[in-house]
């Protein structure tokens, strides 16, 4: 027996005793190969014991779920092909797997000295990552997401996504706010402004929130199930997104506002002086229009797909920077993988006190000029104030 296949016996076994802790592959065979390394770990999905693989890139990580024998046939074919070296942690014993670069394989094996209870781990952690609550959930039941006290199988996108935001949304407003007045434009039916009301109030913020969203019939929809769930400081207001107006507000939400209603969006929340904005765009056809290359450039905008994309790249890079132009310190993040939705970027931008950077304008028009931009929407917006 060859020492991969030992290794795969070894994981398949700790596996089937339900003690697998993580397994991470590295030393990558091909330098020049942009897959950095791989971390396995097992999961339960609709009850069923599976391997989740994370695929780690130079710009970004993609997770794929397998069944038990699709992972161990992935593991085996990761290690024949692509890396040198593999590390099994358990509760009960760690496996350590070494290549050389003619093939030839070497295992070492140790107890493991975690104190781990010996318990299903996988559900420990799936328990963990859904910080909103399934029992007796009104809204959720509501909004089709939920059925007998689980996820529909066909909404198990939507739910991580929601989980994803309020893990977020909870790291950025935690700790500094207690009673936040926060506003969701564009919230369509509201998926995400309940189940952040929801988790702030498990964490006793006591949030103020209001949606709001253009089209009537999605208000009603939404109130009446705010009033069911007994959210009494949760409401929606129909308004659109750049004439809704409000005083005074903590936190401006606009995710996935098409086009230049995302700019209109920041421009109100940078008008109610939010001490957050956090958008997650969608469409940017108002740069993409406007776009000039020159040189070396071309090459790039004369294929559609790739113009699109570095469309996308130098409107959020511009929408951050005239935020920071504007008092806030920005960071641009991976919402959730693009395995469960295609729009995934979100831009944060928190308020600060300290003094502004004077070369911010300066870098905005040397970033147009590159790409021939003679106009950002966002930037109008911004000094008609």
């Amino acid at each position: 027996m060859d020492k991969i296949t030992e290794f795969i016996d070894d994981l398949s076994a700790q596996l089937d005793v339900e003690t697998l802790s993580k397994l991470s592959l590295s030393m990558k065979r091909d330098k020049k190969a942009e897959l950095k390394s791989v971390f396995v770990k097992s999961i339960i999905l609709r009850d069923q014991q599976m391997l989740s693989f994370v695929y780690r890139y130079p710009t970004n990580d993609l997770t794929k779920n397998f069944s038990i024998a699709e992972g161990l046939e992935n593991v085996e074919k990761l290690l024949k092909d692509q890396f040198y070296k593999a590390d099994l942690m358990s509760t009960e014993r760690d496996v350590f797997l070494t290549i050389d670069k003619s093939g030839k394989g070497k295992i070492k094996r140790k107890d493991s000295n975690k104190t781990e209870q010996k318990t299903n781990s996988a559900k420990h952690d799936k328990t963990k990552k859904r910080l909103i609550d399934l029992k007796n959930n009104y809204y959720l039941q509501a909004l089709d997401i939920v059925a007998d006290g689980k996820v529909k199988r066909n909404r198990e996108d939507k739910f991580r996504q929601i989980n994803k935001f309020v893990e977020i949304m909870g790291h950025v407003l935690s700790n500094k706010y207690t009673e936040p007045v926060i506003a969701d434009m564009g919230c369509g039916k509201g998926y995400l402004t309940f189940a952040l009301y929801d988790y702030l109030s498990s964490l006793s913020m006591n949030p103020k929130v209001v949606g709001v969203e253009l089209r009537p019939k999605l208000v009603d929809f939404c109130n009446e199930i705010a009033n069911k769930a007994n959210f009494d400081n949760l409401k929606f207001e129909s308004g659109y997104i750049g004439q809704w107006e409000i005083e005074k507000l903590d936190v401006l939400i606009a995710l996935h506002a098409c086009d230049t209603a995302t700019d209109d969006a920041i421009y109100q929340g940078i008008k109610s002086e939010a001490k957050v904005i956090v958008c997650a765009p969608c469409c940017h056809q108002q740069v993409r229009k406007s776009l000039q290359t020159t040189g070396a450039l071309k090459d790039i905008t004369r294929h559609g797909i790739l113009m699109e994309r570095e469309a996308e790249i130098v409107t959020d890079s511009l929408r951050a920077l005239y935020l920071e132009a504007s008092g806030y310190k920005t960071k641009i993040m991976e919402f959730i993988s693009t395995e469960h939705t295609p729009k995934n970027l979100l831009i944060i931008a928190e308020k600060h006190d300290r003094k502004l950077d004077s070369g911010v304008w300066d870098r905005i028009e040397s970033l147009k000029a590159v790409w021939g931009l003679k106009e950002h929407y966002l930037e109008k917006l911004i000094k008609s104030l």
